[in-house]
């Protein structure tokens, strides 16, 4: 038989394998009411004291891990705890396997939701970002009506449901808290088995957290939004004096230099949020595609009614990001420009300034030639007139005539010959330097 040997094993074979074999939703027993939170802000050591503290709060509660989540179970509820990087999921659900109805005018106050830990709820760690009850009720073919009426009467006028997966299941909520701070969802399933209530209440999970965690970046647009037009007023006044060289380019470059660090530091505190709403923006759009949602006659559907009350939403934060790196572009290719005319200015000031270093250069060579044919001039009026002199001298001791003007007239061709030989001779073994 064909085995394979685990020393050759790849050590990530395991995990990598099991991801298509997670199962992110729980099954569900209906009928069954869950509560949901959504925190963010809490540290991971304030989250473990609290797991540990709702699992005392019952004899016969029992604990287990899998695959990062902690799934906790007592006599009569069921909670489970998801830490993801920015936020953590609690979810707790209570099911009634024994099969009773819900109250008639309210079934978020029936019986049922007095099995969840009630306590536990309200020592929650972190900051809620979202609070969600649900309501999950088998149902048989029933008039879309009848359904319809029942939710008005809880949700009043402001009612929004579709029907939803295959099954045709039917969802009903108004997005709005109650006086609790939860908002209420209530389903009346038509699937047949529990993995599919679970699967439908996983998805709605996910679109109440992605909904809200998009919406993170909207506070920061608004208040960029506010400020944009005063850097872009700040800009164009900068490329309009840069442009007409109303001041120096120094002065430009420092200004150009502080606006772009203000645009910078928007962009360094956002970008990351604005890059995060837009992922979770995608994500929602593709958990409302898997609802597979189909509207009701009488009451606006879920999913056109989300779009569009977050298409706003979504506009203004990609605009602003888009606007924001936009202007730090601009900025950024204004001040290349600016500085490559201050680099151009500086050469032509530097070419100024080698040709006036030239012409000096030239000058003192001149002058120093100059020098030297004099001081040839100078050595040979000197020199003949010393020699004439030394030899009228001599020939008085010798009893000879000497005319000074032959011996002078002799010499001087001869001394000027040897004293330009010898400058020669001298400018070729130490040449002038250069400045």
């Amino acid at each position: 038989m064909m085995r394979l040997d685990k020393r050759n094993m790849h050590p990530l074979r395991q995990r990598l394998n099991s991801e298509i074999h997670w199962l992110p939703y729980e099954p569900v027993d209906l009928p069954a009411v869950a509560a949901f939170i959504l925190v963010t802000d809490v540290q991971e050591e304030q989250e473990h004291r609290w797991i540990q503290h709702l699992a005392s709060l019952e004899k016969h509660v029992t604990m287990h891990t899998t695959d990062g989540v902690e799934w906790l179970r007592g006599e009569r509820w069921r909670a489970s705890i998801q830490r993801h990087v920015e936020t953590s999921r609690y979810l707790f659900l209570a099911e009634n396997k024994e099969g009773d109805g819900y109250p008639c005018d309210d079934p978020f106050a029936g019986s049922i939701w007095n099995r969840l830990p009630a306590e536990a709820m309200d020592t929650i760690p972190g900051q809620v970002l979202t609070a969600a009850k649900f309501v999950l009720h088998p149902s048989a073919e029933t008039e879309a009506s009848s359904w319809v009426s029942f939710a008005r009467n809880i949700f009043g006028r402001q009612l929004v449901g579709s029907y939803v997966g295959r099954s045709e299941s039917a969802l009903f909520s108004d997005f709005m808290p109650d006086d609790d701070g939860f908002i209420r969802f209530l389903i009346f399933s038509r699937a047949r088995t529990p993995e599919q209530h679970g699967r439908l209440l996983g998805r709605l999970l996910d679109i109440e957290a992605y909904r809200m965690l998009a919406l993170l970046g909207l506070p920061a647009a608004n208040r960029l939004l506010a400020e944009l037009p005063q850097l872009e007023i700040e800009f164009q006044r900068l490329s309009n004096e840069i442009s007409a060289q109303k001041t120096a380019d120094e002065q430009a470059l420092q200004d150009l230099l502080a606006l772009g660090l203000k645009v910078e530091r928007h962009l360094s505190e956002n970008a990351r949020r604005f890059t995060a709403s837009k992922a979770y923006f995608e994500l929602l759009e593709r958990r409302l595609e898997a609802l597979e949602t189909k509207p009701f006659e009488a009451i606006p559907p879920v999913k056109p009614f989300l779009t569009r009350r977050l298409e706003s939403a979504r506009d203004t934060i990609h605009d602003v990001g888009h606007w924001l790196e936009q202007l730090s572009g601009r900025i950024g290719a204004l001040g290349e420009l600016l500085r490559t005319r201050v680099s151009v200015r500086q050469e032509e000031q530097n070419q100024q300034l080698l040709s006036a270093l030239n012409r000096r250069f030239s000058l003192q060579l001149r002058l120093q030639q100059a020098a030297e044919l004099l001081s040839v001039a100078i050595f040979t009026y000197y020199s003949t007139h010393l020699l004439a002199d030394l030899i009228a001298f001599l020939g008085g001791l010798a009893h000879m005539e000497i005319n000074e003007l032959t011996v002078r007239g002799i010499s001087a061709p001869l001394l000027a010959a040897g004293a330009i030989w010898w400058l020669l001779r001298r400018r070729r073994s130490h040449p002038p330097a250069s400045d």
